[in-house]
């Protein structure tokens, strides 16, 4: 069945605001440009998302969707899942400038969109579960195990420019992929260190 008129005409907005969001952010990016990239009129950015903000609010909602749908959480290996997302980002660096830009500019108001924050909490829920069956470490919370894989899967693309230059010099995919995956395994792997420890060495005694 070919895709309706609407549905294509919001697509090519929603990869065009990515494109140009990316480079210069929800402040920096006229609605003009984000038409003229789409071949679309401005006035259909108001038509589907309301407002500039709605349409960066769409793209965030749209990329976690996609992530979710493409790298979807495995709580049976959290390593390979970090591992999966990490090579996601590497693949996408439009994707990744746009989280940080998001990450500046719209966070700070105190309101996210209702999807991402869903995903997220589902990612708790199972992470929770998989912790009572014995699968992933339950010596922290939940919410803490979630936090800390996400953000060692995407070290690398939140760390600071001259971070990249000194760490990896010469570029090496390998080299950052095998960092993550690293501390990933080693934080996961302290949950057990810590719940084999005697209870002498626990207490500090």
């Amino acid at each position: 069945m070919p895709r309706r008129e609407p549905d294509v005409k919001r697509r090519q907005l929603l990869d065009a605001a990515l494109a140009e969001f990316s480079l210069s952010g929800l402040a920096g990016t006229p609605v003009d440009v984000i038409a003229r990239r789409a071949g679309c009129s401005p006035g259909l950015i108001y038509r589907y998302f309301e407002s500039k903000s709605g349409l960066f609010d769409a793209v965030f909602e749209e990329i976690a969707r996609s992530t979710v749908e493409s790298s979807p959480l495995d709580t049976r290996d959290l390593v390979k899942y970090a591992v999966r997302l990490h090579d996601a980002g590497e693949a996408r660096p439009d994707v990744n400038r746009f989280l940080a830009w998001y990450e500046l500019e719209h966070v700070g108001e105190g309101q996210t969109p209702s999807g991402p924050e869903s995903f997220f909490r589902q990612k708790i829920t199972e992470i929770s579960a998989a912790q009572v069956a014995g699968q992933v470490r339950n010596d922290v919370p939940a919410v803490e195990v979630a936090i800390v894989i996400q953000t060692l899967a995407r070290l690398w693309a939140t760390s600071a420019g001259v971070v990249r230059v000194v760490a990896d010099p010469a570029g090496n995919a390998a080299f950052r992929r095998h960092v993550v995956k690293a501390a990933v395994s080693d934080y996961l792997a302290a949950g057990q260190r810590s719940q084999d420890q005697p209870d002498e060495a626990k207490s500090g005694r």
